[in-house]
């Protein structure tokens, strides 16, 4: 089974952070998936995107929109679900599954 960068055995449900291959910073997220035996392109966790509104203050794409407590549309923000891949080893467990902390 794979393990994260402190040798740690990650499971579908582990909170993981780290890097992936396509979002360029480091995300936090739930494992939906690990392929034991592969060396790479090993785990894949769900990750939420958030896009401000573009200068004209519309906001593009497709997702849910939230918007501020007063309802004005310069708080509004697009949110939405997805999944990033990655490599399990540059990864780092911060949660168990079971809620517990990694040991």
């Amino acid at each position: 089974m794979p393990h994260d960068c402190k040798g740690r055995l990650i499971e579908v449900g582990d909170m993981v952070k780290g890097r992936g291959y396509n979002v360029k910073h480091e995300i936090i997220g739930p494992v939906i998936s690990v392929t034991p035996g592969a060396e790479s392109c090993n785990i894949s966790l769900a990750v939420v995107f958030v896009q401000r509104p573009l200068g004209d203050g519309l906001l593009s794409g497709s997702g849910t929109i939230l918007t501020t407590n007063d309802g004005s549309k310069r708080g509004q923000v697009l949110v939405h679900a997805g999944c990033e891949y990655g490599q399990c080893d540059a990864f780092e467990i911060i949660q168990k599954h079971d809620g517990s902390m990694p040991k």
